[in-house]
């Protein structure tokens, strides 16, 4: 991933294992250890390589640089989801 803060575009470069059926990528925001809601989808079903750029805002903007966002990843094996992945920019 990689954040340019003037602009608040973060760009991502994603591949998925090939033993998973991928389902969905997702950004979500956090509080504190609770997964809440999604901010922006970086996959979806069945793509197992995603490349692109999201533009978060505001409040988004101030989670991503303060550790607040997380990245799940949803398969078949796993339609709840993923352990959450945090994201922050420095």
């Amino acid at each position: 991933l990689t954040y340019h803060p003037t602009t608040g575009q973060l760009e991502f470069d994603t591949t998925v294992a090939a033993t998973e059926q991928p389902l969905a990528l997702t950004l979500h925001r956090m509080d504190g250890d609770r997964v809440g809601p999604i901010v922006a989808h970086l996959a979806m079903r069945g793509q197992r390589a995603a490349r692109g750029t999201v533009t978060l805002r505001g409040r988004d903007r101030e989670d991503l640089v303060a550790g607040r966002l997380g990245a799940r990843l949803f398969t078949e094996r796993q339609p709840l989801g993923s352990p959450v992945v945090r994201v922050t920019a420095k």
